[in-house]
């Protein structure tokens, strides 16, 4: 078989995150035991939180007289403006309408997923992106370690340990 360097780093490189983020549950793990004590997200930036939705801005379009993204170039150009803009609920609407118009392309649902996940704080919907993402596509790691992501947030340690271990395999 070929091997191919860039690939071969970006493996090891999720494996060495995965198993920081197993240390991390570890840590998490043994506080709630301890302590009892709930696990602070002291590592979230603040980030702007602009609530714009995708309906807002084509009703404001149509009263404007504007055009709107239409096509799947022009969205996925709106969709990572909002996101640079600090709009992820624009952003997020932007991967559902992209999902709606192309449902077999894996990456519409790990961006939305990412978004979720990240700036959303809607763990659950992220999980569910990454359900579909890996349907569509079970060979991506970066799936299974978002999701493994995401089920440690929700504190779902057996399913993260499961995701988590995919990503090393």
């Amino acid at each position: 078989p070929v091997v191919i360097d860039a690939k071969r780093e970006l493996y090891i490189a999720a494996a060495r995150r995965a198993l920081e983020l197993y240390a991390d549950m570890f840590v998490e793990k043994m506080r709630l035991i301890r302590d009892g004590i709930k696990p602070s997200n002291n590592n979230v930036a603040n980030k702007p939180t602009d609530n714009t939705t995708l309906e807002q801005v084509n009703k404001k379009a149509k009263e404007n007289n504007d055009t709107t993204a239409v096509t799947t170039g022009e969205m996925t150009a709106a969709a990572t403006q909002a996101e640079r803009e600090g709009k992820f609920k624009l952003a997020a609407d932007y991967y559902g309408e992209l999902i709606k118009q192309n449902p077999e392309d894996f990456n519409y649902y790990l961006k939305r997923g990412v978004i979720y996940l990240n700036n959303l704080n809607d763990k659950k919907s992220a999980v569910k992106d990454f359900d579909q993402a890996i349907k569509l596509n079970a060979n991506e790691p970066i799936l299974y370690y978002n999701r493994g992501t995401a089920y440690m947030q929700l504190q779902d340690w057996k399913k993260a340990k499961k995701d988590l271990d995919s990503v090393i395999s």
